[in-house]
């Protein structure tokens, strides 16, 4: 997570994850909802269906999405769709 971007848009792969940038800064959890609510969109899936497991204070972050297998493809949609810059599957 990058905050305080001037875009919010997924950044592409960093670790074994997705790096994700966001416009709103880290205070008060502003980051987080925002991180929470993007992905949720990218994605088409409530917003109550993604969730910060662990990291809410840390620029890395384990988000768990409801109703999804494995991480595997969660990560594959986020960077197939940010890489052609269409967004997820709304």
């Amino acid at each position: 997570m990058q905050p305080g971007s001037s875009t919010v848009s997924i950044a592409g792969p960093f670790r074994d994850g997705v790096k994700v940038r966001l416009t709103a800064p880290a205070v008060e959890g502003k980051a987080n909802d925002q991180l929470v609510s993007f992905l949720a969109g990218y994605l088409g899936i409530r917003r109550s269906a993604v969730r910060i497991v662990s990291g809410e204070r840390s620029r890395s972050k384990v988000i768990e999405v409801v109703g999804w297998s494995s991480p595997e493809p969660v990560v594959r949609v986020l960077l197939d769709h940010g890489a052609t810059g269409t967004g997820g599957r709304r």
